[in-house]
């Protein structure tokens, strides 16, 4: 079952509280990093990635532009794949 999406309130106070917990833990103060587009479908979780993701970024690189691209993975097999072990033997 698939929670409500979250609304731009929602958005904004994680977005904050995200951001603080970021700047404790590291003993630094983030900049406001590029959001992800409000769109229906992005889960909560896409959006703490990528939050995280680009203060980790620009933490280690402060000139560094973070630009964060969601696009939708087709779903895969974890049954063994016999192409993969003919490339090794090459």
């Amino acid at each position: 079952m698939r929670l409500e999406a979250p609304d731009r309130g929602e958005l904004d106070r994680a977005y904050a509280t995200l951001k603080a917990l970021h700047g404790d833990a590291y003993e630094w103060s983030p900049p406001d990093v590029s959001r992800l587009e409000r769109l229906g479908n992005t889960r909560m979780r896409q959006y703490v990635r990528a939050w995280i993701n680009a203060w980790d970024l620009v933490r280690l690189d402060p000139d560094y532009a973070p630009d964060t691209e969601v696009v939708e993975l087709t779903a895969s097999s974890y049954e063994h794949d016999e192409a993969l072990d003919a490339d090794r033997a090459e």
